[in-house]
């Protein structure tokens, strides 16, 4: 599959929730709910839900990160349940890259495919920087 990359990655503007969203080209095809854990409900701005509509890459069946509701910051989740249960928050691209490889190395749900870095590769720096 080949992706179409915005060169422009740093001006990237989150998702206001209100608005179609802004992510890059390439990240379209990481954006979705977890294969396997959703109905066909719809989307949903409540952050533990299944159906939560800005998830930016799913990991595994446990594992996702995605946008928060107020468009602040980035979060890790695991699920929990039938519920998503927010683990870490994040609003630099760099630190939040670094530390799930560093949870890699003793937990395997946080290891990152190549196409997962690379939809994380091309959020922001900086949360919320234009």
């Amino acid at each position: 599959m080949e992706l179409a990359l915005i060169s422009d990655r740093e001006n990237y503007v989150p998702s206001d929730h209100s608005t179609p969203s802004a992510l890059p080209v390439a990240m379209e095809a990481y954006r979705r709910p977890c294969v396997g854990l959703h109905s066909q409900a719809p989307m949903t701005n409540k952050e533990t839900s299944n159906n939560y509509g800005d998830i930016i890459v799913t990991l595994n069946d446990t594992t996702r990160i995605i946008n928060c509701p107020n468009n602040i910051q980035w979060i890790v989740q695991t699920l929990s349940g039938r519920r998503w249960r927010s683990c870490s928050f994040w609003r630099r691209r760099d630190a939040l890259i670094n530390q799930l490889d560093f949870e890699a190395q003793a937990d395997g749900d946080y290891a990152l495919t190549p196409e997962n870095r690379k939809a994380l590769e091309a959020l922001p720096r900086i949360h919320g920087c234009v």
